[in-house]
């Protein structure tokens, strides 16, 4: 044909990646001449190569390299990274939403999950329908396992497959939750194979009124300190302060007085007693409503 302008030339619309051609100089064959040999290729063979380039990289709509690999989904504003065909069509996405089948409209950076409707497996940066959060562990039933919170408390739940929270560090420090072993209270840290911290505390306990520290609850023995204190709500300067050695085996106990002071205006009483098997009472015993703050340093023993 005659020589025509490349702006002048038809232009191509759809291009047939595979078949159409495009010319190109293959400086590394000097058949044709020095500077290299004209040739052609394919649109595929250019994207195959692994070329490199510089300068922004802009795409407009949706961006699909193999749909087991990656996908830009700009209709939910993420990225897809993968269809994992051994849990289904569970997928991991990135910078972006939440999958619709979490039931959670949040932005997320990093989320894992199947699916469920009532869970996922793993989700890093965002939110969530009841507050943010910069880290959630989950099964696929929706049990949280570890979450880090957006101010940064992190707590540990559902742990063995027993509800609720098992471990909490917050601004306060770390408290275990619930039940550890056979010894319960407010907050429990277990440590070594007998060592036990127990803490306890109630406020606007009546006269009369009382709370347990148990230590434990198989009938063995414990040894440790023990640290009280009982203020009124009224004053808090009317208070009774003091600590205790204790030793005790099932509902038998020696409760020493190792110290005590009153507060300024005066003291308020109470007693202490161990009703059951490894079990401290405490019981207010001032007249009045008044908080009881106690904890048990030390352990259990055969």
């Amino acid at each position: 044909m005659a020589d025509v302008k490349i702006t002048a030339l038809t232009a191509l619309t759809a291009a047939d990646p595979a078949n159409d051609v495009i010319p190109i100089v293959d400086v590394s064959d000097t058949t044709m001449a020095a500077s290299g040999t004209t040739k052609k290729i394919s649109v595929n063979n250019i994207l195959s190569s692994s070329p490199t380039a510089s300068g922004a990289f802009t795409i407009t709509g949706d961006l699909t390299v193999d749909t087991n690999t990656l996908k830009v989904d700009s209709s939910n504003d993420r990225v897809l990274i993968g269809t994992l065909t051994a849990l289904g069509s569970a997928k991991l996405s990135i910078l972006g939403k939440t999958q619709a089948d979490t039931a959670v409209a949040a932005d997320v950076i990093g989320n894992f999950n199947n699916t469920s409707a009532t869970g996922y497996g793993f989700r890093v940066g965002g939110g969530s329908a009841t507050g943010g959060y910069a880290l959630s562990v989950n099964n696929n039933v929706g049990s949280e396992f570890h979450q880090i919170s957006g101010t940064g408390i992190a707590t540990w739940s559902n742990v063995g497959g027993v509800a609720g929270t098992a471990m909490t560090l917050n601004a306060t420090g770390l408290g275990v939750k619930g039940t550890i072993g056979t010894a319960s209270g407010d907050a429990v840290i277990a440590f070594g194979t007998r060592g036990i911290i127990v803490g306890n505390q109630a406020s606007a306990i009546a006269s009369g009124s009382f709370i347990d520290v148990t230590v434990v609850t198989s009938g063995g023995g414990y040894q440790g300190f023990l640290s009280v204190a009982n203020t009124l709500d009224s004053n808090a300067n009317t208070r009774t302060q003091t600590t205790f050695s204790v030793f005790g085996r099932g509902a038998s106990s020696t409760i020493t007085q190792i110290a005590t002071a009153n507060g300024p205006t005066a003291g308020a009483s109470f007693t202490v007693t161990t009703p059951s098997n490894g079990v401290i009472r405490i019981t207010n015993t001032s007249g009045l409503a008044a908080t009881i703050s106690a904890q048990f340093f030390g352990g259990s023993s055969a």
